[in-house]
C-alpha cells in the first residue's frame, strides 16, 4: 500500500487562505485544486454547514486535503492526523480492518473507526475501512477501482484466478500463432 491521501486542518474562516497558499507552494510540484466538498462545493445542501475539505493534488486525483477542524466536523470525536493508505482491491481494504483489529502485534491500539464499505459521499467507487490508534490518529485504507472492475481483478490476483489466466493467455496464445500467422 502506498500513502493515498493526507488531510490537515485549517479553521472554517481560513480555509480560502491555506488553499490559496497551499497553492501557491505546491503549485511548481504540479499541484492545483481538484475538488471541494461542503461549504461552496459539491454536496454543499448535505453536509454540515460547517464541514468544508479541500482537496489538492499533482496527478489523477487529490492527494493533500486541507479540512475544517474534526471539532466542526461529521465526526467530532476524531482528533489527530489522518492517514488514508492506497489499497489495489476492496478484499485489500477488508484484510487491512480485520490484521488491525485481530493481529496479536496490534491488540490493544487499533478500534474500528467505520467498517470497510462504500462511502458514496466522496465518489461512486470509493470503498474504504477506517481504524484509530490509541493516541487519537486515524488510518483508513481506500480503494477507488468501481466494484465491477474489481471483482475482475481480484479473481485474477487469486490463485485460481491466475491459473486460468495463465491458460486463458496460453491458449490464445497458441490460437494465435497456429492461426493467425501471416505467411
Amino acid at each position: 500500500m502506498a500513502i493515498d491521501h493526507i488531510c490537515i486542518e485549517v479553521p472554517l474562516e481560513e480555509i480560502d487562505e491555506a488553499v490559496k497558499a497551499y497553492l501557491a507552494a505546491l503549485g511548481p510540484l504540479g499541484y492545483s485544486l481538484h475538488m471541494r466538498i461542503g461549504v461552496g462545493g459539491i454536496h454543499a445542501d448535505t453536509a454540515p454547514p460547517d464541514l468544508c475539505a479541500v482537496g489538492l493534488g499533482a496527478g489523477m486525483g487529490p492527494d493533500f486535503w486541507i479540512c475544517t477542524p474534526h471539532k466542526e466536523r461529521l465526526f467530532p470525536e476524531w482528533p489527530g492526523l489522518h492517514l488514508g493508505f492506497s489499497a489495489s482491491t476492496r478484499k485489500a481494504v477488508r484484510l487491512f480492518h480485520q490484521a488491525a483489529l485481530e493481529s496479536e502485534d496490534a491488540k490493544g491500539v487499533f478500534t474500528c473507526n467505520g467498517p470497510p464499505g462504500p462511502r458514496p459521499l466522496y465518489h461512486p467507487s470509493y470503498y474504504a475501512a477506517f481504524l484509530k490508534d490509541k493516541w487519537g490518529n486515524r488510518m483508513e485504507a481506500v480503494c477507488h477501482m468501481p466494484a465491477s472492475i474489481d471483482a475482475i481483478r481480484t479473481s485474477v490476483t487469486d490463485s485460481k484466478g491466475v491459473l486460468f489466466f495463465s491458460l486463458v493467455v496460453g491458449v490464445g496464445c497458441w490460437f494465435a500463432t497456429k492461426y493467425l500467422a501471416l505467411n
